[in-house]
């Protein structure tokens, strides 16, 4: 149905804004990752404070130069005996034990790899040697500190030994053409997607000249060949307005995506699942008060930087356990889509606060997870492969004697977490920047909107806010997509300036550094071929590079990610890296198949399209084409 004027005029309003923060959001985030250049230097503190610390980027996997040294750390305490005599213990190897845990461990555990190195090459100073002291937190086994020193090892490459200064520390891993057809044709202006007919009007018949009397040969006219069917994309463009109107109907009728948006989801809230059961029993020592980066020393940092963590409002055991186990039941949710709108909030609120209470020991696998789950909340995630509405049960819940059905859990679900918005509020001293709680309490009063219209107002109103779950839906797809690209280009860009990737023999490097080599046979195996070395050091950065430009094209695009994902799958096996393959493989699922992004795509012969980007079966996840209606749009 269309709208009357003045829910066009909202509608316009809305999209209008949203185009305009997706651009400028896209843009500071471009910025960020971007080499220092004019706008940078002009403008970097807007672009810091727009970024920082929800929206950072970390997509410098071993870029531009992978770390190429072993380095190894050793404390040794001074302890105070109860009759107050002193004595100083040997040096002890820490680095030692956490390889020794990472050896034949298909997932080791951010204690492991994580707790150690980062805050170790984030704080040590830049020298392969070092004897600087250091805190007895990072050890976390001693009573008083008597000093630290490390040691560095560099391995040689196979066949040849570049010159390479080695350094003390490097960037952790993080996640760190125009399609030409027929040519216009110039027939006149026809409808859209209809071909040009042509024309086999018969033409005067002329003859050579009088025929003689009683008959005799007649000149037959030489039949003027019909000029062949034009080809259907040989049709001259719409005009300017038809083209918005459409544009504008595909962005706001209907949810671009349904299946790509729910394999983010699943993937995603698998990968937090799997993480927070793996590290469970290490929770404390991580994100708890046997952390190293103690509660006190998290509170100040939450102070300085405006992080969103709950975990900051109290530093009781109790407490840390119902957020933990919050996030776990969550993720599970999640996973099967129940309740997709509510859960997929507390969802980003346990992604948030566990990652924001401990700064040092992520990843970015991390970082990936930590701005999906921001993300999704702006998403109808559930219109595919879930338990909600766009699924079977939606049928189920249909009134059948006209009366609604009563449904308790949900109004009793928002109830609960607006008693938690409400604390939120009360402790935004600690609660993250300014529009974290205006995030969720918009995300709050929506729903409640939602909820009354359907009650009380089923006819434009509700088509209203239709429209408008459905462009924030396609923003926050689009948005996510193009950090995907951002990502994959960032890290191929970084790694092309990297002189060990220019000669190839980057990958040497990763494969005999001990806290990423869980099986040291294999990784020597792979590290003894010379050519295989260099093989894969070119292949990741052509198609890190090459990823966001084959968008357009379905088949290179296929092999791509393909590539990708045996790419991902092999650092999960030889670096010890599970976690965050499987954050980095989530996003890059999103465009396996070509969704509706693009109103040209639409029933496109060859596209292997439906209604909605998915397969052509028939069905539809979206209600209103379910039940054999048109979708809702905007402008007739």
């Amino acid at each position: 149905m269309a709208l009357s004027l003045p829910y066009q005029v909202v509608v316009a309003v809305a999209l209008a804004v949203t185009a305009v923060f997706a651009c400028v959001h896209l843009a500071m985030v471009f910025l960020h990752v971007a080499p220092s250049n004019t706008l940078t230097k002009q403008n970097g503190q807007a672009v810091d404070d727009w970024v920082y610390p929800e929206f950072e980027q970390n997509w410098k996997l071993f870029a531009p130069n992978p770390l190429q040294q072993n380095v190894s750390v050793e404390v040794r305490a001074e302890v105070t005996a109860a009759d107050g005599t002193r004595r100083t213990t040997d040096w002890i190897d820490l680095t030692a034990q956490d390889t020794e845990a990472i050896r034949h461990n298909p997932m080791p555990s951010h204690t492991q790899q994580n707790q150690l190195r980062r805050p170790w090459t984030s704080t040590s100073t830049r020298t392969p040697t070092s004897t600087a002291p250091t805190d007895c937190a990072a050890a976390s086994r001693s009573s008083t500190c008597a000093g630290s020193r490390c040691s560095a090892s560099t391995p040689s490459p196979p066949s040849r030994t570049p010159t390479c200064a080695a350094s003390g520390s490097a960037p952790s891993p993080g996640p760190s053409p125009r399609r030409t057809g027929a040519p216009r044709s110039r027939s006149p202006p026809l409808l859209p997607r209809l071909p040009v007919v042509a024309d086999h009007r018969r033409r005067p018949v002329c003859r050579r000249g009088p025929e003689p009397y009683g008959g005799g040969p007649m000149s037959t006219p030489t039949p003027t060949p019909a000029p062949a069917p034009a080809s259907p994309r040989a049709r001259v463009r719409e005009p300017f307005d038809r083209r918005l109107a459409r544009a504008v109907q595909t962005v706001t009728g209907r949810s671009l995506g349904p299946y790509q948006s729910a394999i983010v989801r699943i993937g995603f809230s698998l990968t937090w699942l799997l993480f927070l059961l793996r590290e469970l029993p290490h929770r404390h020592q991580l994100y708890g008060l046997e952390s190293p980066w103690s509660w006190r020393m998290a509170e100040r940092l939450i102070v300085d930087n405006r992080a969103f963590t709950v975990l900051m409002w109290s530093d009781g055991r109790i407490w840390f356990e119902a957020v933990y186990g919050l996030a776990v039941l969550s993720a599970a949710l999640l996973l099967v889509g129940w309740r997709t709108r509510a859960v997929s909030v507390v969802f980003m609120a346990g992604v948030l606060s566990l990652q924001n209470r401990a700064v040092f020991v992520g990843d970015g696998g991390d970082n990936v997870l930590h701005l999906a789950a921001i993300y999704l909340v702006l998403t109808r995630c559930s219109r595919a492969w879930s338990s909600t509405p766009g699924g079977r049960p939606a049928r189920a819940r249909r009134p059948r004697r006209g009366a609604p059905r009563r449904d308790p859990t949900g109004p009793l679900l928002w109830t609960v977490l607006g008693g938690f918005l409400v604390a939120a509020t009360w402790f935004s001293d600690v609660s993250g920047e300014w529009w974290m709680p205006v995030l969720l309490w918009v995300l709050w009063l929506g729903n409640a909107l939602w909820w009354l219209v359907r009650r009380y107002a089923p006819g434009e109103p509700r088509t209203l806010l239709d429209a408008l779950a459905n462009l924030a839906h396609n923003a926050a797809l689009l948005v996510l997509m193009a950090e995907v690209c951002l990502i994959y280009a960032t890290a191929g860009w970084y790694k092309v300036q990297g002189a060990r990737w220019q000669d190839g023999t980057a990958l040497f490097y990763p494969l005999h550094l001990d806290y990423f080599t869980p099986w040291p046979a294999l990784s020597e195996l792979l590290a003894s071929s010379g050519i295989m070395v260099m093989v894969l050091s070119y292949g990741t950065v052509i198609v890190q590079v090459a990823f966001p430009f084959t968008l357009f094209n379905r088949k290179v695009k296929n092999v791509l990610l393909a590539a990708m994902m045996l790419e991902h799958a092999g650092i999960a096996l030889l670096l010890g890296l599970p976690v965050f393959s499987l954050a980095m493989i989530s996003p890059t699922r999103s465009s396996c198949r070509r969704c509706s992004w693009w109103p040209w795509a639409r029933g496109r012969p060859g596209s292997g399209t439906g209604c909605c980007g998915g397969p052509r079966t028939g069905r539809c996840p979206s209600s209103a084409v379910r039940t054999g209606a048109r979708p809702r749009t905007l402008v007739g």
